[in-house]
């Protein structure tokens, strides 16, 4: 799942996406079911992630 973290919506279903596009679709779908942020929000959010240089 790369650098991608779920904020305290983690299970085990989410664990075991396949590919990125999958797990960007379920994080972005999770962020956003709540309505504490929007699509664009969740979309720059995940633009971020996937351009910062995360060092481990």
């Amino acid at each position: 799942m790369h650098s991608l973290v779920l904020l305290d919506s983690w299970s085990e279903s989410s664990y075991r996406l396949s590919s990125l596009p999958a797990t960007r679709s379920y994080v972005r779908a999770e962020w956003t079911r709540s309505g504490a942020i929007t699509g664009p929000q969740a979309a720059a959010l995940l633009a971020l992630d996937e351009t910062t240089p995360w060092q481990v």
